[in-house]
């Protein structure tokens, strides 16, 4: 393995650089790269890992003057109340990850994706639902570094297509249930009720009714006795026409505007 330089920053932006790379290939694609610079929060050794690391630090001992560091840098810093419990779980050894994820605050939904929560205690705060683990907690690592700037990512919007024969099954499904009953129909209607439908569609449902039934064989252009012509989109009325064109137009017209 060789290690080259790939770009040269000032000291106090190599943070966002080095932030820069790991979002450019992506969670786990770098050597030795955490989630987030400089917070090595989520990052998982293997088994084989950690096997390695503690038999390399068995039996090291820190220098009087690396103590004395480190005393000062810990003075007068404070635990907060879930830390001091998750110190005193792991000293009793008991686990402290119990969820499916291996990352604290990252559970799997029913599915199959993966719910980030931030905070503690009553303070909790759902911050998205991800694909991995690895990015919900990635995210967590965000939101607590700066929470009013973290962006919720957007509910991915499903979009249902069925096929042909998917929809003949489907038919011929809903002709054995029989006819709905009153207490369907009763639950349907309050389910409806104040509901707005879009203009698009309405109109869309009424032409294919009003084609069915109009003599002239277009939808929403029926002929009146006196020779005349009517052009409707749905229950709007667009007017009376001597020719069968302008009626055609003007529906045209209409449609343009609401589609």
């Amino acid at each position: 393995m060789k290690f080259a330089k790939v770009e040269f920053v000032a000291p106090e932006a190599l943070l966002l650089v080095e932030q820069r790379y790991f979002d450019a290939a992506g969670p786990r694609e770098l050597y030795n790269s955490s989630l987030v610079a400089g917070n090595c929060m989520g990052v998982k050794h293997s088994a084989e890992t950690r096997a390695k690391l503690s038999k390399l630090r068995a039996g090291r001992k820190h220098s009087p003057e690396a103590i004395a560091r480190m005393r000062v840098a810990q003075a007068g810093r404070s635990h907060s109340q879930e830390t001091k419990a998750r110190l005193s779980a792991m000293k009793a050894g008991i686990p402290t990850a119990t969820n499916t994820s291996g990352y604290a605050g990252v559970t799997k939904t029913s599915q199959g994706r993966w719910f980030a929560r931030a905070g503690s205690g009553p303070r909790r705060k759902g911050i998205g639902v991800f694909d991995t683990p690895e990015q919900a907690a990635a995210a967590i690592c965000r939101y607590n570094a700066d929470p009013a700037s973290y962006v919720k990512p957007k509910k991915p919007v499903s979009v249902v297509r069925h096929t042909p024969e998917s929809r003949r099954k489907m038919s011929e499904a809903h002709k054995l249930r029989g006819p709905v009953s009153a207490e369907t129909r009763a639950k349907l209607s309050k389910a409806h009720k104040g509901r707005k439908r879009d203009p698009a569609h309405c109109a869309r449902m009424s032409d294919q009714i009003s084609r069915a039934k109009s003599k002239t064989g277009i939808k929403g252009v029926s002929v009146a006795k006196t020779g005349h012509f009517f052009a409707q989109v749905g229950r709007v009325k667009l007017g009376r026409f001597k020719t069968i064109e302008e009626a055609v137009a003007a529906r045209e017209a209409y449609l343009a505007t609401i589609v």
